[in-house]
């Protein structure tokens, strides 16, 4: 998918409400992590978004937002992996008022949301990217719901217009 400036303008607005939505929601996420010292982006066990995370640290490499460089939480670490790919998930019930957790599931996981509850009561910040409804949305404190009504492309295509207007594009 193309990213460059004009295509995300074109994507967002394809998208129409929800696009606008996604915007403010990059918008939230840009501002906010300039209080804290911490970006940490989780999936699920069967999901990890290291697709949106990769885009994300590249947005925020150019525009100069050292602040929303993400650490990548993963539920299984491969033997021999390098360090950037070696954070477990078990770190986000450890978050803390310093850390934003974003959150983008593939679906409801009560270890995820259990996990998620602690960080939250820790004063973590919670930012969640959904695809339909789910109890996550209780201890999230902005939320970019995807109806389950949207195409796949539709959630994969919020990502990209979040990850390019966080760092200010």
């Amino acid at each position: 998918m193309e990213t460059g400036h004009g295509s995300i303008k074109r994507l967002a607005r394809s998208l129409g409400d929800l696009g606008r939505e996604a915007k403010t929601f990059g918008c939230a996420l840009g501002s906010g992590s300039r209080g804290t010292n911490k970006l940490v982006i989780v999936g699920t066990p069967t999901y990890e978004p290291w697709h949106f995370t990769a885009h994300l640290a590249d947005e925020a490499r150019r525009q100069g937002r050292s602040d929303l460089s993400p650490t990548l939480l993963r539920w299984q670490i491969a033997p021999g992996a390098p360090a950037h790919l070696s954070v477990s998930a078990d770190e986000v019930a450890r978050a803390s008022r310093d850390t934003t957790v974003l959150v983008i599931p593939d679906g409801d996981d009560p270890e995820l949301l259990e996990r998620i509850m602690d960080a939250h009561r820790r004063g973590a910040r919670v930012m969640t990217i959904e695809r339909a409804g789910s109890d996550l949305a209780l201890c999230s404190h902005e939320l970019l719901t995807v109806g389950a009504e949207r195409s796949d492309r539709d959630y994969d295509a919020c990502q990209h217009v979040v990850s390019s207007v966080a760092p200010g594009r």
